[in-house]
């Protein structure tokens, strides 16, 4: 009876190891949208001071824990690429001259 594992062993169970993670590496990362994140790091993620958030905590929807305001990121991320496609679209719009809006404003 053979205690110590060969070469070809070890190979076959590295291969097994690899396809049965290939999975969760691949995968799109849904589960870490659900993540929760804290006042500390949504300011971290977002780049806002912890005052803003504290100040625009009922617009950004926070769960409580104990108390205190948790974010989920998805919704953080929704509301971020909802802002993204607004600015895109001001982007868009044809600007006015200033002879156009001296007219309007005559």
């Amino acid at each position: 009876m053979k205690t110590e594992l060969e070469e070809q062993d070890i190979e076959a169970i590295a291969q097994r190891v690899v396809e049965l993670l290939k999975p969760l590496l691949l995968s799109d990362n849904s589960h870490t949208e659900d993540r929760l994140l804290t006042v500390k790091e949504l300011s971290k993620y977002t780049g806002l001071s912890k005052q803003w958030i504290y100040n625009n905590k009922k617009k950004l929807e926070p769960q409580y824990l104990n108390g205190k305001p948790l974010f989920r990121l998805s919704t953080i991320n929704a509301m971020l690429k909802s802002q993204r496609n607004n600015d895109s679209a001001l982007c868009n719009t044809p600007a006015l001259k200033v002879r156009d809006f001296n007219k309007q404003k005559n």
